[in-house]
């Protein structure tokens, strides 16, 4: 037994010696009436005496409010006291000796009340019972040896044993008071039958080792029933608290600092048996923050299934172990078979070595289910295939929503080194300083409504970030806003210029451009672009609004496209991230242009993809309609080519 029960025997003494008119009236003044005593409930406001004593029954008994039980119980709830402790009361009342040292020492135990007790008690008595008819059940017995689980020690550890048919009932000797009891632990259902019978038990403990639930398996391959059938939920049996084996694996799981998570029973005895500890199983649930809350401190392994049900339970649980910042490992599992199979058909060895030393991180798993998901082999060529690619990106963005940055930064590069595809969404992290920017223009759809006045103004006068250090150069480039401008504006040759047109277009930002030197440079040439730059300064003169002067100058655009500009404008550009800005010396204010054009870029590019400019992601550029930018399609398809070229 996982605990120190305090004997039965003691407590009935207690409960025959106890005048419960005396235990009560200490606290309550009581008046006679008839054969009880009643007196105002101390449970509820009582206007009017309702509180029934009977001296008799040794119960008490509130109508109004329900409260009701023994001496014991009264005492519990009246000092809000363990049940234990109330005991321990009234026993000293009655001038008992009896060392309730050794039980008050258990805390968890102490909470329990009489009746959670016993129902730990008679689910004890059960596995003991279920134990001694395995021993009788020769079919039983053959089952477990097909599964090399026919060894004493191993079906003691695992409290494995049998449920026969038509027995539990009689073997409890079931009073009315146990049938309620047994309907309590889960071992009888409402119509008081049993729930397990023919089949292979497997006693579950939670993390204090109590047992408090069965899983059985059925040993009839023909059978049309389930083929496990668990304990009913419980006030001691809830899956959503209780990962299997934790009271075994716990000392080893602290050791270790590493935990584990595979799929079912047998895969932890497998495990087990393979000498590895610090294994537990989540029964069929997904992982909670329960689960996690006994996890904690541990380095995370997840062996689940390798079939689709699996894929998706280790996605699910490595993305809340990931909210909580757990480092997740995955095993790498070739072979294609649960634990208890590899154990069984390719030994030992095999499966230590695949737990200990096949493992991959969890962006790499993240990026390789989500090629599996979508067909994507990386031999064969993809980029026309956008929605196959559009299906992709999808599955990554929704698998890295709690992924830390550093991971979505290596897997950005990744996807971009191996797909030749940017998803420019995995390096956002940070919302804008004030939460409304995005509301203070509408969506790009209608450029003479955008405000080009005030959409980098006050937001970003200050650091996004105060430990964003852009004073380091060595650090620059690692970071997150850094890293995000940079990509942005790569992500495709028209948005930059859009961008710059945007920029012109605004008297009050172009100004603040121009001061500083090494940005300004890019407007300096070649001519076409020193051109468009003085047309907007001589337009500026005359027309205050920066939407009308968008509209006059985005007419240039085609012609820019068509030259050799634009190749100029992208080294210029890419001169500047990566070797000019760090050496500003207004941090300030550098810090300002690089989020004021991330956002802004990242709104165009929203505008782009909801008007169907461009439709996501830069694998989908021959795709474009035609539009007022003129000539994308060729401009894409040109791209694509150089791209390949890469």
């Amino acid at each position: 037994m996982a605990f120190k029960q305090i004997p039965r025997e003691f407590i009935e003494q207690v409960k025959a010696q106890v005048n419960i008119v005396d235990v009560i009236s200490e606290f309550v003044p009581l008046a006679k009436k008839g054969n009880n005593f009643i007196g105002s409930c101390p449970f509820h406001q009582d206007t009017s005496p309702s509180f029934t004593v009977s001296p008799s029954k040794k119960i008490y008994k509130c109508f109004p409010c329900s409260a009701s039980g023994d001496a014991i119980k009264f005492i519990q709830d009246f000092k809000q006291i363990s049940w234990i402790q109330a005991l321990e009361f009234v026993a000293n009342k009655l001038g008992l000796n009896f060392d309730f040292s050794s039980y008050k020492a258990q805390s968890h135990v102490e909470k329990y009340d009489q009746t959670t007790l016993e129902t730990l008690e008679l689910l004890e008595f059960v596995n003991s019972f279920y134990k001694i008819s395995l021993l009788k059940e020769k079919n039983a017995l053959n089952y477990l040896e097909s599964r090399h689980l026919n060894d004493l020690d191993l079906r003691e550890k695992f409290d494995i044993g049998y449920a026969p048919k038509n027995r539990l009932k009689q073997e409890i000797n079931a009073s009315e008071n146990k049938e309620n009891l047994a309907v309590n632990a889960g071992l009888l259902n409402s119509d008081l039958n049993e729930i397990f019978w023919g089949r292979i038990t497997f006693g579950i403990r939670n993390s204090h080792g109590e047992l408090v639930g069965f899983s059985a398996r059925t040993i009839d391959k023909n059978s049309n029933f389930a083929k496990y059938l668990n304990s009913p939920e419980t006030p001691l049996f809830n899956k959503s608290k209780i990962l299997y084996n934790y009271h075994n694996a716990k000392d080893s799981i602290k050791a270790k600092k590493q935990v584990v998570i595979v799929e079912g029973f047998m895969d932890v005895i497998a495990c087990y048996r393979a000498g590895i500890n610090n294994v537990v199983a989540l029964m069929g649930t997904a992982l909670t923050k329960d689960h996690i809350q006994l996890l904690k401190n541990s380095e995370i392994i997840l062996f689940l299934d390798n079939d689709n049900a699996g894929v998706d339970a280790a996605l699910r649980s490595a993305d809340l172990l990931a909210l909580h910042g757990f480092t997740i490992k995955v095993v790498n599992n070739t072979f294609e078979k649960d634990a208890d199979e590899i154990l069984n058909q390719e030994g030992t060895e095999k499966l230590v070595d695949l737990i200990e030393n096949q493992t991959i991180s969890l962006i790499d798993f993240i990026y390789q289910v989500s090629l599996s998901k979508n067909n994507i082999n990386l031999i064969e060529t993809h980029l026309n295939d956008f929605e196959m690619l559009q299906n992709f990106e999808k599955s990554i963005l929704n698998y890295t929503k709690n992924i830390a940055l550093k991971q979505k930064q290596y897997l950005f590069n990744k996807i971009q080194t191996e797909l030749n595809l940017q998803i420019n969404e995995l390096l956002t992290e940070r919302k804008p300083i004030n939460q409304g920017f995005n509301n203070q223009y509408p969506p790009f759809n209608n450029p003479s409504n955008i405000d080009y006045y005030n959409i980098f103004e006050d937001p970003y006068l200050e650091p996004v970030d105060p430990n964003f250090d852009f004073t380091v150069n060595d650090y620059f480039q690692t970071q997150p806003d850094y890293q995000f401008a940079k990509n942005t504006f790569e992500f495709l040759d028209h948005a930059r210029m859009s961008l710059i047109i945007q920029l012109l277009s605004s008297n009050n930002l172009r100004q603040k451009i121009f001061d500083i030197n090494e940005i300004s440079s890019i407007f300096d040439g070649p001519i076409e672009i020193k051109k468009l730059a003085d047309k907007a300064h001589s337009l500026s003169q005359d027309i205050k609004d920066p939407n009308q002067i968008y509209e006059i100058i985005t007419s240039e655009l085609p012609e820019l496209l068509e030259s050799e500009v634009q190749d100029i404008i992208n080294q210029k550009l890419n001169k500047m991230i990566e070797n000019q800005l760090e050496n500003l010396e207004d941090i300030k204010q550098q810090e300002r242009i690089i989020v004021s054009l991330k956002d802004y870029a990242s709104e165009m590019e929203n505008y782009l993809h909801n008007t169907e400019i461009l439709p996501k992601g830069e694998y989908s550029i021959p795709k474009f309609k035609q539009n007022k930018l003129g000539k994308l399609r060729e401009l894409g398809k040109k791209t694509i080519e150089l791209r390949k070229g890469d």
